[in-house]
C-alpha cells in the first residue's frame, strides 16, 4: 500500500516548525507492518493520529483545500496565525479516494452528496444541480472530480468542519 506524502515538518534553531508541502509517494509497508504493528522506532497510526513509543505525538489536522481558492487562502493563513500544524492537501490535484471519502462522511455525519458544492463552476458544468445520486454515485464522482468539493475542509480526530468557519474551527482543535 502507498500513501502520498503532502506534508513533512521542519524547524530552523531560529524558529518554530514549518509547514513544507512534498509530494511524494512512499511505502505505508515501510513505516507499518503486520508482523510489527507499532512500526519501526514505535511509529503506530491509530484514527488518524501518529503515535511514537505508544505516546501520542498530537493531534492530526488535515487540511482539504485548492491553492486557486481565496477562501481556502484566507482559512490556511488563518491556520498558521492559530500556530497549528497541519498536512495540506490540494483536492483538485490529489481527490479523495473512496475508501477516505467513506472515512470523512462519516466522521463529518453527513451524506457524500453534501460534500458537493452546488455554487461551483463544476457542478453547473456537470449538470448536477436537477439530478439524484445514489450515494455510491456521489462517492465515484467526488473521488474523480475534486473541483466539486465545498472547501476547504478541516479534517481531525476530533471532527470534520465544512467550509472556512472560525468558531466551529475552533471548537475542533481545542483540547
Amino acid at each position: 500500500m502507498t500513501a502520498t506524502v503532502l506534508l513533512a515538518m521542519t524547524s530552523s534553531p531560529s524558529g518554530p516548525m514549518t509547514n513544507s508541502v512534498l509530494e511524494n509517494e512512499c511505502s505505508i509497508d515501510s513505516l507499518l507492518c503486520p508482523s510489527h504493528p507499532e512500526g519501526p522506532g514505535g511509529l503506530s497510526l491509530s484514527g488518524g493520529v501518529l503515535y511514537l513509543n505508544r505516546g501520542r505525538v498530537g493531534l492530526m489536522v488535515t487540511f482539504l483545500g485548492y491553492p486557486r481558492c481565496g477562501t481556502c487562502r484566507k482559512a490556511k493563513a488563518w491556520l498558521s496565525e492559530q500556530g497549528v500544524r497541519f498536512v495540506e492537501r490540494d483536492i483538485v490535484k490529489h481527490p479523495l479516494n473512496r475508501e477516505e471519502l467513506g472515512s470523512l462522511v462519516a466522521a463529518a455525519g453527513v451524506a457524500p452528496g453534501e460534500l458537493a458544492n452546488p455554487k461551483g463552476t463544476r457542478y453547473r458544468e456537470l449538470g448536477l444541480k436537477d439530478q439524484t445520486l445514489s450515494d455510491e454515485q456521489w462517492l465515484a464522482l467526488l473521488s474523480e472530480e475534486g473541483k466539486l468539493y465545498r472547501r476547504p475542509i478541516l479534517w481531525t480526530d476530533r471532527g470534520v468542519v465544512i467550509g472556512f468557519y472560525p468558531d466551529r474551527w475552533v471548537e475542533v482543535l481545542k483540547n
